[in-house]
């Protein structure tokens, strides 16, 4: 997963949503939120409410997904 802070992806990788794990085409995410070094994206409104209800499972997920 790519850390930077635009939300994108520079490798040519999709870009996924951190709750829903949608793809998330062209650069149009909903909302960007830091996690760590890097920043997350979330693809509707609904996932930044799913998200904030349990940042901590959404920030061991995010760590999860840069150690495979």
């Amino acid at each position: 997963m790519n850390l930077n802070f635009d939300a994108v992806r520079t490798d040519g990788a999709p870009l996924y949503c951190v709750v829903c794990e949608k793809e998330i085409r062209d650069g149009l995410w909903f909302a960007r939120i830091r996690l760590g070094h890097g920043r997350v994206a979330m693809c509707r409104p609904r996932c930044v409410e799913v998200f904030l209800q349990d940042r901590e499972r959404y920030a061991r997920k995010f760590a999860a997904s840069l150690a495979a």
